[in-house]
């Protein structure tokens, strides 16, 4: 009966704790930063509409679905993207423009594959969990809050994070990572010529791949979310400074950035429900917790 009293009680936590309601203010900042990097990755990939869907370009077959769009309006996406950030941006309909955010992203993806295209895909993944999460419960990350939201949707958009935090710091522990070899050769930024240190591309390598370590973890603690926060805003703007200067970088790094606020609210209630109850201790025999006075158990 213990064990099973236990599990039930686990259990039961852990419903509550998907029930969980929490301050919408730093989902608003989140749902800011991420219209603000979809427009900044629009811009920068506004000129490839075009000729990725042309049709009498040469493209990299998908007769699954990325043939039967290659003559579409590039109108079409443009306006889902643009149309989808700024209506997000507003909360206002933020599901809505989450979902018309992601449909644009999705149909350049499904056309554009002859580019590198990891940036797009963290920014789709992120346009449909905005669909799941609440974002426009406040205006504000400052102003009034409307209505308290759903504890695990923003749940699963900081674990997003994490992952790709913890995937990017695990490549750069490979050998050919080690060496310097997958950054040497994009040191272009304003500083790279000012350094000219022969072991530059090593350690940058090096120290990358321990912040975002750290970062994938350090940001579900409070003791460590703030170190965690700075470490990452400087990695950002030290790969802008350091490597080859493009809009991705800093749509990547205003992505990446405005999920920071999300785990001040889903940590907290994540550790409650982790945190360990008081064992029982046997000798009592009456089920009360230890130190419980029998006048103060009922």
């Amino acid at each position: 009966m213990g064990e099973r009293g236990d599990d039930v009680s686990l259990m039961d936590r852990w419903a509550r704790l998907v029930g969980t309601r929490i301050d919408p203010r730093p989902l608003a900042a989140t749902r800011l930063l991420v219209a603000l990097a979809a427009l900044v990755w629009l811009r920068t990939l506004w000129p490839r509409f075009d000729t990725g869907f042309d049709p009498s370009r040469m493209h990299i077959g998908w007769s699954l679905v990325g043939d039967r769009l290659v003559d579409l309006p590039p109108a079409v996406p443009r306006a889902l993207w643009l149309v989808g950030a700024l209506v997000l941006a507003s909360g206002v309909a933020a599901r809505a423009g989450a979902a018309s955010l992601a449909a644009g992203v999705a149909l350049w993806l499904a056309v554009d594959r002859q580019h590198y295209a990891n940036g797009s895909y963290f920014l789709l993944l992120v346009a449909l969990l905005l669909v799941l999460v609440d974002s426009g419960g406040a205006w504000t990350p400052w102003g009034p809050v409307r209505r308290r939201i759903e504890w695990w949707p923003p749940f699963l958009l900081a674990c997003q994070l994490s992952i790709v935090y913890g995937w990017a710091a695990v490549q750069k522990f490979r050998i050919s990572a080690l060496q310097g070899h997958t950054v040497d050769w994009q040191l272009h930024g304003p500083l790279a010529d000012a350094v000219t240190w022969s072991l530059l591309p090593v350690a940058l390598n090096l120290v990358g791949g321990l912040i975002e370590a750290f970062c994938a973890v350090g940001l579900w603690f409070a003791r460590t979310r703030v170190w965690a926060i700075a470490a990452g805003i400087g990695l950002h703007i030290g790969i802008v400074l350091l490597v080859r200067g493009t809009g991705g970088l800093v749509f990547f790094g205003i992505l990446s950035i405005a999920i920071y606020p999300v785990y001040s609210v889903v940590a907290p209630p994540l550790a409650r429900a982790l945190r360990p109850t008081p064992p029982y201790d046997a000798a009592d025999g009456d089920g009360r917790r230890p130190g419980v006075r029998a006048a103060d158990a009922g």
